[in-house]
């Protein structure tokens, strides 16, 4: 009896495993997988810069935080209007993403269309340690989901890795299923939509009322404080961010880190001194790395309320004011030199 149940459960785990690698396989081909995985829409932005036909000046990645504060069609305008020129800017942040995304995705993007200035995320968000082991990082999978990957990346593909590779190899099935009409389709497909060049805001819009806003006043800091009382940053992160360097440098791209304006209120919500190490520890990297580290947290002060929609993303209105001061006191030196 139990060789027989043990011999149906060796069956059955053989049978899922091919259906899983046959669904993902048929979903592929029929172009149907990617448009049911999580922020699939960063990945069409990223792979719009990719097949961009135009000369790319800037382009900004990071966290949410970058992308709900960084308007790309803005500052293409303010600087197009200071240097008589077309200008061309893209963000490809994504929510929840992590330096290693970027240092694959850099090495992957850069390869053809090569943009004059990379414009790095380094608020504390970004290189927290405790985002190796955040569950949201699907994007990551675009690249590296498919079965030969599993022999082609063995030291990447760690345990956790693993698992989280045969996630993304079920929304495949999961892409068949909602196409066929048994499955309704959720909240997982074309979650976060994204403007051709990136972003939250199109520019047309920035003056006008935000439905589902949500002030500071009205939110609750207790999913932020959990996220970065205890700040400890990662080896790997160190890592991954000499190989975004050197990809820029291999591919003459000026890489820039920069850290944002964040609602000063989270400043307290650190440990007793973890919030200077992390200033040193950012700073330091920086410099070894020969790299630019401009640390608008401290220079630019964001007073209005308004300017917020929680402790660490913009309002439409807080997304403006940045992207035109950063277009105008930042961008614009680094592109006349």
């Amino acid at each position: 009896m139990a060789k027989t149940s043990f011999v149906f459960f060796v069956r059955f785990m053989i049978g899922a495993l091919v259906t899983l690698f046959a669904a993902n396989a048929i979903a592929n081909m029929a172009h149907l997988r990617w448009e049911h995985v999580p922020n699939h829409s960063y990945l069409n932005v990223a792979d719009g810069f990719h097949d961009s036909e135009n000369n790319v000046d800037v382009v900004f990645f990071g966290t949410s935080a970058t992308r709900n504060s960084v308007v790309p069609e803005l500052i293409s305008a303010r600087l197009g209007e200071a240097l008589g020129r077309e200008v061309e800017c893209w963000n490809l942040a994504m929510p929840n993403s992590t330096p290693e995304i970027f240092s694959r995705l850099s090495g992957t993007i850069f390869s053809e269309n090569k943009p004059k200035l990379l414009m790095m995320e380094a608020a504390p968000m970004m290189w927290d340690a405790d985002r190796r082991t955040h569950t949201a990082t699907e994007v990551f999978w675009r690249w590296f989901a498919d079965l030969p990957d599993l022999a082609r990346y063995p030291k990447q593909l760690n345990g956790r890795k693993l698992r989280e590779k045969l996630r993304g190899m079920d929304w495949g099935m999961e892409a068949l299923w909602i196409r066929s009409g048994i499955l309704m389709q959720g909240e997982l497909a074309g979650s976060h939509p994204t403007g051709p060049f990136g972003g939250v805001y199109e520019l047309d819009k920035l003056d006008m009322p935000v439905p589902d806003e949500h002030l500071l006043s009205k939110t609750s800091h207790q999913r932020e404080q959990d996220r970065v009382s205890m700040y400890r940053t990662s080896v790997a992160w160190r890592k991954e961010l000499h190989m975004i360097a050197e990809n820029c440098k291999a591919n003459n791209v000026q890489l820039v880190l920069i850290y944002q304006p964040i609602y000063k209120g989270l400043l307290t919500m650190f440990a007793p001194g973890a919030y200077q190490d992390y200033v040193d520890w950012i700073t330091a990297a920086a410099k070894e790395e020969g790299v630019p580290l401009v640390m608008l947290q401290d220079d630019w002060v964001m007073e209005d309320e308004q300017y917020f929609r929680d402790y660490i993303h913009y309002s439409p209105r807080g997304a403006k004011w940045y992207s035109t001061k950063l277009a105008d006191e930042v961008l614009l030196p680094l592109l006349q030199d």
